[in-house]
């Protein structure tokens, strides 16, 4: 069993290293030791009671050394979350689904229309529609999400009162 203590990251939280695993450590007003794995990094944190002994800590960390490995290339096997490059025909995550983007023009104004798995970006005539103009298809794509939002919110803001 190894324990080494590195440098400080705050005034409760350590850099250690246990059985070879780097994570951080935090003692805290808690109850339990609660041993987190980033999802999107790995990195793992366990925080610990003040009261409770460096080696009951230590032996917890151990006894779950295969799920943190686990949770750990879990984290390392996915996909990092691209930001949609806008162009034609390409997947957009929407509520837990794929929607596929369309590029128009022949409208006289920026727009957008929104049906079943299609999103329709409407640009002007002169407007590139497949790579130029990616800060106002940024826009409009927020636009898009904005009011979707919109029109989900007050349902679940009324169930939830």
């Amino acid at each position: 069993m190894v324990l080494c203590f590195g440098q400080i990251m705050s005034p409760k939280s350590q850099q250690i290293i246990v059985a070879g695993i780097e994570l951080t450590f935090t003692r805290k007003p808690v109850r339990n030791i609660n041993l987190r794995v980033n999802p999107s990094t790995g990195k793992v944190m366990v925080s610990a009671p003040k009261s409770a002994p460096r080696t009951l800590v230590e032996a917890f960390i151990i006894s779950r050394i295969d799920w943190i490995t686990e949770a750990q290339q879990q984290a390392l096997s996915r996909k990092p979350i691209q930001e949609p490059s806008l162009n034609n025909g390409e997947r957009i995550a929407f509520l837990g689904k794929d929607i596929e983007l369309r590029l128009a023009t022949g409208k006289k104004s920026y727009e957008f229309n929104a049906s079943n798995n299609l999103l329709t970006f409407f640009l002007p005539d002169q407007a590139d529609t497949q790579e130029g103009n990616n800060k106002i298809k940024k826009q409009l794509l927020d636009c898009f999400y904005r009011a979707e939002l919109q029109s989900l919110l007050p349902p679940m803001l009324e169930k939830w009162e």
